[in-house]
């Protein structure tokens, strides 16, 4: 990358990164580069609408990063062990004709960096406002918000449609690179794009996509999709719903009204990538 060699190590579950030896301070070769993200939210189950999970939080030291922050700085080094934390995505819920918030993913962390844990889909329920989380949750119905967002981490989650009486949809998660979008004309909304990063392979690779607000089986209204990057599409209510993409940070889809035993989507599990420069090749 810009005429220097890399080398990564890419943690899919926790783990140690052992530093023996640290390159010369000169050309900042005793700092690494990193990507960090966390678990993504799972989807809301609802006997009305019901919102998509929001993406884990997204830390990078280069860019693009969410909401075009400045990307992190580099961390220096030295010979000893770092642990590693990569968190779990929200578990998937499951019922037939109740109304269950999504739960929000875990946080995940290394060299004393730390991504927020993406917030589960709101339901039809009480609440009055969708989880927050690096990125927050869609709503679902009798909310009139979204939960907070975390900035440079995440994106906010969309709106449900509050005509309820007519279509009960749900907004789509927020994702690492937009905002989750509104459920409008009862459809439910799709959830929000991840973002690319070429940290781990040289190659840009989309991670952190909010997962799709649920549909609705009267009149057939159909559930959003997942945002690119791994998030789960929503389902219309006659079946379950898409998890978040292992390893992404994705949030997962949300189940819209019908009839039966149905899952939403899982959130995606949360990934840690370190990155170092190693010696020109002869």
């Amino acid at each position: 990358d810009g005429g220097k060699r890399y080398k990564s190590h890419t943690f899919t579950s926790d783990d140690d990164f052992i530093v023996t030896t640290v390159g010369d301070a000169d050309g900042d070769r005793n700092k690494v580069d990193y990507l960090i993200i966390a678990g993504g939210g799972s989807g809301a189950l609802s006997a009305g609408s019901h919102g998509g999970g929001g993406s884990g939080g997204f830390r990078s030291t280069i860019a693009p990063t969410p909401e075009d922050e400045t990307p992190n700085a580099k961390v220096v080094v030295t010979a000893t062990t770092y642990g590693v934390v990569v968190g779990a995505g929200g578990a998937a819920v499951s019922g037939s004709g109740v109304n269950i918030e999504g739960n929000s993913g875990a946080t995940s962390s290394a060299l004393g960096v730390t991504a927020t844990e993406g917030g589960g889909g709101g339901n039809d329920g009480n609440e009055s406002v969708s989880q927050s989380g690096a990125s927050s949750g869609g709503a679902g119905g009798n909310q009139t918000s979204v939960g907070t967002r975390v900035l440079g981490q995440g994106r906010l989650g969309g709106l449900c449609n509050t005509d309820l009486a007519t279509y009960a949809n749900g907004g789509g998660g927020g994702g690492a690179g937009a905002a989750g979008d509104d459920a409008v004309s009862g459809n439910g909304g799709n959830g929000g794009d991840g973002l690319a990063n070429l940290l781990r392979t040289g190659s840009n690779e989309t991670r952190a996509g909010g997962g799709g607000g649920g549909g609705d089986t009267r009149g057939s209204r159909p559930a959003g999709l997942g945002g690119s990057g791994g998030g789960g599409d929503g389902n219309i209510g006659s079946g379950n719903a898409t998890a978040g993409t292992v390893n992404t940070g994705s949030g997962g889809g949300a189940v819209g009204l019908g009839s039966g035993t149905r899952t939403t989507g899982a959130g995606g599990s949360g990934l840690v990538v370190i990155r170092y420069e190693i010696a020109p090749s002869v």
